[in-house]
């Protein structure tokens, strides 16, 4: 498990937290940059369809199927060497992704065609560049050598020896260090040699709890996790089949069970499955008055998509259902849909949490169970985070209050000692990339005081909030403006209105994460991670906070 005796990170740059998560752990260099040889996957690591092994080369084309390397290279000077082939010049290829830039060829046969150029393309400006033209430096089918190379402050890219691109470090996405790979996107590429030169080492090693492929799935999404009033630690998350992007395709509820503490896990059990359909988006909330667990999830047929929910084209739309176990988790009641209670007619997309719920301890509305979600609305289609909750332990359901602004959705929400809640929101305001939250006086039925905390920033992904008694507010997402990676928890002291501690839980890659207190000194952490993508699987790790207030 990652196990971190933390301290505090002010002021916190991810660019010098990487380089201590590489070298200050006293993590050998690996001295073999060896990546590919002869179409031989040495040390690689392939994201979503395998790539096919031809003779001499692996191939694949779609957006979504990359090939990394499984050492990260350290900050400084390196040379990336690749013989490729491309099959055509009438699509785009993002050919290769340097960190979290992109290089490739700009083709659409409705734009340029074969004329297209090589481009670059940098989050952290939003600009594309593009240089040389596309038929001046490859010939389709023909096999060609890639270089790209670090001198300094410049990242020079060449093909077959002609310099096609020459880039400033300072507009690209910091930080320039950890996986590299290749991407065909539209067009079908293939590797015959990969190889790295540089400061290489091992990736941090990462306490999977679920992890590609295992039970058929192609990968495991959107973690949650809550303990049992038997002690038992329950972390849930879906299953997806055939898509592990967007909200659609065969997707199922899972879970696994720890009876120590997080020690050891349990085998995968399957809590739902609505065959192809997806069930997802899984809320578990924990009546402590009867140990009944509920859990709340989102419905949609598994050929509706999200972009054809919101735009009123789907079949069917978002549905929402709640089940329980009143054996800590063991079995399960069969779904029972709660739409009309909780979602308006004129909302077209739906999400509940993601994360876990809670149930209020303080005030009037003690005993509450409590979730946040987030809505579209029909035509304006303005996002908007609200709560649900239920008065007779899960029996019934209201709808919340909307956060007054728009612009926000996934949440979870925190009760502080005085009664007031508090929600954290995912920004979809490109302009700030920082976390939105808000506080209700009155158990979530209405909410006031929207503001933008510019003490944490995100690349628009869901994060954690959750109250650790005696201590204050916790959050955790990956603490980056542009990128999700370096997810990094947070103190607060003062109910969110500042954080007075950071704790870098895992530099590389990360996304999705959900929070529980251990004990007085411990944090767990379930949180969507990999060595050259976020969503490689999920894991469990601990932070240990001893010694502080």
């Amino acid at each position: 498990m990652i196990n971190l005796n933390a301290g505090p990170l002010h002021p916190f740059i991810f660019f010098t937290v990487l380089l201590i998560g590489l070298n200050a752990c006293g993590r050998p260099e690996t001295p073999d940059g060896r990546i590919v040889e002869n179409g031989v996957p040495l040390q690689s690591i392939e994201r979503n369809t395998p790539w096919q092994r031809d003779t001499g080369a692996l191939s694949n084309t779609g957006i979504y199927n990359e090939l990394y390397t499984s050492v990260w290279l350290a900050d400084g000077d390196f040379k990336v060497t690749a013989t490729l082939s491309l099959e055509r010049l009438d699509s785009t290829t993002a050919l290769f992704m340097l960190f979290d830039n992109h290089f490739g060829f700009d083709c659409k046969a409705d734009k340029e065609g074969p004329n297209g150029h090589f481009f670059f393309f940098s989050k952290a400006d939003g600009k594309l560049r593009r240089f040389g033209k596309a038929s001046d430096l490859i010939t389709p089918g023909k096999p060609f050598q890639f270089t790209a190379e670090r001198t300094d402050t410049i990242i020079r890219i060449a093909i077959d020896g002609v310099e096609a691109a020459r880039i400033p470090t300072r507009i690209m996405v910091p930080p320039l260090a950890g996986s590299v790979g290749f991407r065909p996107w539209f067009n079908v590429m293939k590797i015959f040699d990969f190889r790295v030169e540089g400061k290489l080492v091992e990736p941090p090693k990462l306490d999977w709890i679920y992890t590609r492929g295992e039970r058929g799935y192609l990968c495991f999404r959107i973690p949650a996790i809550v303990r049992a009033r038997n002690g038992d630690l329950l972390a849930f998350a879906e299953g997806r089949r055939d898509v592990c992007f967007g909200d659609h395709g065969d997707i199922d509820l899972v879970l696994r069970r720890s009876t120590d503490n997080g020690k050891t896990w349990g085998d995968i059990q399957l809590v739902y499955d609505q065959g192809e359909n997806t069930v997802g988006n899984p809320v578990p909330i924990v009546d402590e008055r009867t140990g009944r667990v509920l859990l709340l999830f989102c419905h949609n047929l598994g050929q509706d998509d999200p972009i054809k929910i919101q735009a009123e084209k789907s079949k069917e739309g978002r549905r929402v259902f709640v089940m329980h176990s009143d054996d800590h988790g063991v079995t399960w009641s069969a779904p029972r849909e709660i739409t009309d209670a909780v979602k308006k007619p004129d909302w077209t997309w739906y999400a509940t949490g993601p994360g876990s719920g809670l149930q209020l301890r303080y005030g009037p509305h003690a005993g509450r169970l409590i979730a946040g979600c987030d809505h579209m609305e029909k035509g304006t289609r303005k996002y908007y985070s609200h709560a649900v909750y239920s008065d007779d332990g899960g029996d019934t359901w209201q709808l919340g209050g909307n956060v007054p602004e728009e612009k926000v959705n996934e949440c979870e929400i925190a009760e502080l000692p005085s009664g007031d809640l508090v929600i954290n929101m995912r920004n979809f305001n490109y302009n700030s990339r920082h976390r939105q939250t808000a506080v209700s006086h009155d158990g979530g039925e209405t909410w006031t005081g929207q503001r933008t905390d510019p003490a944490l920033p995100e690349p628009i992904c869901q994060g954690s909030l959750q109250y650790w008694d005696g201590r204050g507010l916790l959050f955790s997402n990956p603490s980056h403006r542009y990128t999700r990676a370096n997810l990094v928890l947070k103190l607060s002291a003062d109910g969110g209105r500042s954080w007075q501690d950071s704790t870098v839980v895992y530099p590389g890659p990360a996304a999705y994460s959900d929070l529980i207190p251990l004990d007085r000194k411990r944090v767990g952490c379930l949180f969507e991670a990999g060595v050259a993508y976020p969503y490689e699987g999920i894991v469990w790790g601990v932070v240990e906070m001893a010694g502080r207030p």
